[in-house]
């Protein structure tokens, strides 16, 4: 509706926008749905931010605060990057080491860089 007849009824959220605000903190306590967190939002964005929000967190999602090894340029202000790993709710049975489940363990931060930037020189 905004794209084709300039008219905001909402705030868009997807998946990114769903899991970067959760990550920030910007909704008063961590939401479950997409659903939520545009309810959550619409609560104190003013409305002539609401058409720029989606298109500002998508790309943002899509290319450095990635579900999986997001590539944070801002560890040091990033509230997620400063959070415990999640534990492992799913490990592999002790009598069968041989398993084929596996456990996931994280090396860092949720937001920590998987490589760090590296730079070109002509």
């Amino acid at each position: 509706m905004d794209i084709t007849w300039n008219h905001v009824s909402g705030i868009g959220v997807d998946t990114h926008v769903h899991r970067i605000s959760n990550r920030l903190g910007w909704t008063k306590k961590e939401t479950k749905t997409p659903e939520e967190t545009r309810r959550a939002f619409e609560e104190w964005l003013p409305g002539d931010l609401w058409s720029k929000i989606n298109w500002l967190l998508v790309g943002f999602g899509q290319q450095v605060c990635l579900p999986v090894g997001p590539l944070c340029l801002n560890q040091h202000t990033c509230p997620s990057a400063h959070q415990l790993p999640p534990k492992d709710t799913n490990p592999a049975p002790q009598n069968h080491p041989q398993s084929l489940t596996t456990t996931h363990t994280n090396v860092g931060p949720p937001c920590a860089a998987k490589t760090a930037p590296t730079r070109i020189s002509q």
